[in-house]
């Protein structure tokens, strides 16, 4: 009798200890955080769009069956565990005791309904080719499911950690429209209200499954320009800011109740020639595409405009999988560009318009209008015309951003080539304005190949051919700089993830 005590002694000691350790050695959520984002989120509903202003709201939010942790590697999430069974059905084991801000229940129908809520053609969801590599997904009993993949497919785990889990019930009952404005999830965090253009406000859900949150309050606040981002923090208005210009670093730095870090990132700048596939547009040939790469001093606008937070790159980002640094950036050339202009007929140059926004970048009117004033020497006549972030997608996916737009993307923190390949250069998606068979074929083998190696091969191929063509004006990767509180325990993430859950306050 006297063992047994002792052994449930112990449990229960145990079992406190473990307790104090997953709510992070507190007891409940206190204070309050005000990030900056730069535009609104086009909707709450995380399947329903692809911008990185909603995908920074989703993440509070919502959870995905994967998660990547601080290290940048990809572990369980939603799942408790996986099994590859054969390279094409993988079984997935989930947590038990989830449940979403509702209170209904995360389980493995709320799996199945979400996966075939973002392939179903009727919810026109971006997200789409973070699994249309999936064939079906069978529920085996509550807390267990199994994928059933199309062909072998190596970023499974890199695609699910990036795709958010939705509650069927609450939207069956509910509705789309209301679920984009009313969000619930099982997040770390709890939807309040959403001022459009101006804050979203969010809550800590203290019974979120990794613990408690340590902070109660966060709030996420819309504030497009640059100085206004800067004034509110050292106005102590707001507590972290993205994007800050080098001529505001060092007034950052003098204050001493605030910090600068720099992390570089998987974001990266560049400006489709999206009439590249129309034979009534000069850019239809490839020696004119070529001559405008060859027209701007990407370098020089690095060093000069951006203040040296780039690394010029050509189609993928150096901390992608799959990136060959073999494959070099054009040099700045201006009598080649002109040479080639006079090749393909063009020797007077002739009239375009570069369309853009300036989210996420870095003196962005700035960077286009000396992109204007390089392709105006070489006889290119740009107009700009400039757009706001918020449904600045739409009007790229409905082809109304041509001959050609500029844009900047974070990958959804996959670091793997495939997020840049397959949506931009396999024909049949939304922003392929550019493709080729011999490209669609060495895409579709890279996304099947197990063999790193191999898939090292063929995505360095895909990069020779797209450098060869020409269909981006190539600018650079980028290298982020945050302004925060000095107060705040936190620390930048490469992939652009920013959680409130991450956060917490030094003592």
């Amino acid at each position: 009798m006297k063992k047994m005590w002792k052994t449930l002694l112990i449990a229960l000691f145990l079992g406190f200890i473990w307790g104090w350790l997953i709510t992070d050695s507190h007891s409940a959520p206190f204070g309050k955080v005000t990030f900056v984002i730069d535009s609104d989120a086009p909707t709450m509903d995380p399947h329903k769009h692809a911008e990185r202003s909603g995908v920074t709201v989703n993440w509070q939010i919502f959870d995905s069956i994967m998660f990547r942790n601080n290290d940048m590697k990809v572990v369980p999430g939603l799942a408790e565990s996986y099994k590859i069974i054969t390279p094409t059905l993988i079984q997935i084991n989930l947590r038990k005791n989830v449940q979403f801000h509702n209170g209904e229940p995360f389980n493995a129908r709320a799996v199945k309904f979400s996966l075939e809520r973002v392939l179903d053609p009727k919810t026109k969801s971006p997200r789409v080719p973070s699994v249309n590599w999936l064939k079906s997904v069978e529920i085996v009993d509550d807390y267990t499911v199994k994928l059933n993949l199309i062909n072998p497919h190596p970023l499974w785990m890199e695609d699910l950690h990036n795709l958010a889990m939705v509650p069927p019930k609450y939207l069956q009952e509910k509705g789309d429209s209301y679920f984009a404005e009313n969000p619930v999830g099982t997040g770390p965090y709890k939807f309040v209200k959403w001022t459009r253009g101006q804050e979203i406000q969010l809550v800590a859900n203290p019974k979120y499954f990794k613990g408690v949150p340590r902070i109660e309050n966060g709030i996420i606040k819309i504030i497009p320009d640059a100085s206004t981002k800067v004034a509110a923090l050292l106005s102590g208005a707001v507590d972290l800011i993205r994007g800050v210009s080098p001529e505001e670093i060092p007034v950052i730095k003098a204050n001493p109740n605030l910090r600068v870090s720099t992390v570089p990132i998987l974001r990266f700048q560049w400006f489709y020639l999206s009439d590249a596939l129309n034979p009534e547009s000069p850019l239809y040939k490839k020696k004119v595409r070529q001559a405008i790469n060859y027209a701007v001093n990407v370098q020089e606008i690095v060093d000069n405009i951006v203040g040296g937070l780039g690394t010029p790159t050509v189609v993928l980002n150096p901390m992608h999988f799959g990136f060959d640094p073999a494959v070099k950036p054009y040099p700045y050339d201006p009598e080649k560009a002109k040479a080639l202009l006079k090749e393909a007929g063009y020797a007077q140059g002739f009239d375009m318009t570069i369309h853009y926004t300036t989210a996420n970048m870095i003196k962005g009117d700035e960077v286009c209008q000396a992109i204007q004033a390089y392709l105006g020497r070489v006889g290119i006549k740009v107009k700009l015309q400039k757009w706001s972030p918020t449904g600045y997608m739409d009007i790229i996916k409905g082809g109304r951003a041509k001959p050609c737009f500029g844009l900047n993307w974070g990958s959804f923190g996959v670091f793997d080539g495939d997020a840049i390949l397959t949506p931009f250069f396999r024909s049949g998606q939304q922003y392929a304005f550019f493709h080729t068979p011999e490209l669609d074929k060495i895409i579709d083998a890279q996304r099947q190949e197990m063999d790193p190696e191999k898939r090292k091969e063929l995505m360095s191929k895909a990069q020779q051919i797209i450098r060869e063509e020409a269909p981006w004006i190539f600018m650079y990767a980028f290298k982020t700089v945050e302004g925060a509180n000095a107060k705040l325990d936190y620390k930048s993430r490469s992939d652009e993830i920013f959680s409130f859950y991450e956060i917490g306050f030094k003592k």
